[in-house]
């Protein structure tokens, strides 16, 4: 039954005692009869706002029967959940960028073929055989080289989890979009410095070096301030700008 059709004109609100309006509509939020039955929406959403008595925000204080609260928007989800695995994982993480790194340049080493780093680094398979000796004769700068590579592949898979988790995960997806904007056109920009210090330094190979080695540890400055800012935003989404909507407590629709 519509709530507006039962109304009458002795009904009243039990926080301001005025009756209901069209744009301040009445809810029965618990098991209370009588005068006590109904309240304005606004009302009731005030007084949760500034009351301190935390259990009062989740039940009535005379019948003591919780309230039906519900979100008005779905929970959003991060890109990643951060909990007492997280830090270790980032260890990890770290150490797995240079194992890849040192492997990749192994087995190239072995095969003599630079085919993929060189594909990466340039986005040609024109090979420059100044920088494959100085490689093969200095292993901890290959991991440097290397560590460009693998990092360039993460980037490119941080900008494709993040479109797979604003399609799958997001509800208010324009809203994500328009604060994590220029954060993902970062990334965009920022995945390519292997290959802009490349070609910005020319056949400077320990110029090069040096500059991807400032680069390597930025990157990672990034992805812990992506981190921090991403979630951040979702918190800001789920908590402040997501209404908590009370039932009524006969029915299910919510008004």
């Amino acid at each position: 039954m519509n709530i507006s059709n039962e109304l009458t004109m002795s009904n009243e609100c039990r926080i301001c005692f005025e009756p209901q309006t069209i744009d301040n509509i009445f809810i029965y939020p618990c098991a209370c009869n009588g005068t006590s039955k109904y309240v304005h929406i606004k009302c009731l959403k005030k007084w949760r706002d500034t009351t301190t008595n935390l259990i009062a925000k989740k039940r009535c204080m005379e019948c003591h029967v919780f309230y039906k609260i519900v979100k008005e928007y779905p929970i959003e989800k991060h890109m990643c959940k951060c909990n007492n695995y997280t830090y270790p994982i980032i260890i990890i993480f770290g150490g797995l960028i240079l194992i890849i790194s040192y492997v990749t340049f192994l087995f190239e080493l072995i095969f003599n073929n630079y085919y993929y780093s060189t594909l990466i680094i340039t986005f040609t398979n024109k090979q420059n055989d100044e920088y494959n000796t100085l490689l093969i004769n200095n292993p901890i700068t290959a991991i440097t080289y290397y560590s460009s590579i693998t990092q360039f592949n993460i980037n490119a898979c941080l900008s494709i989890f993040y479109f797979y988790n604003l399609y799958f995960n997001i509800y208010r997806k324009k809203h994500y979009i328009k604060k994590t904007l220029l954060y993902t056109l970062f990334n965009n920009i920022w995945m390519f410095y292997p290959q802009i210090i490349y070609y910005y330094t020319s056949n400077d190979f320990q110029s090069f070096i040096n500059y991807a080695t400032l680069g390597n540890v930025l990157t990672i400055f990034w992805w812990l301030l992506f981190y921090y800012k991403e979630r951040r935003i979702i918190n800001n989404m789920n908590r402040k700008l997501n209404n908590q909507i009370i039932k009524n407590y006969e029915l299910n629709d919510i008004i």
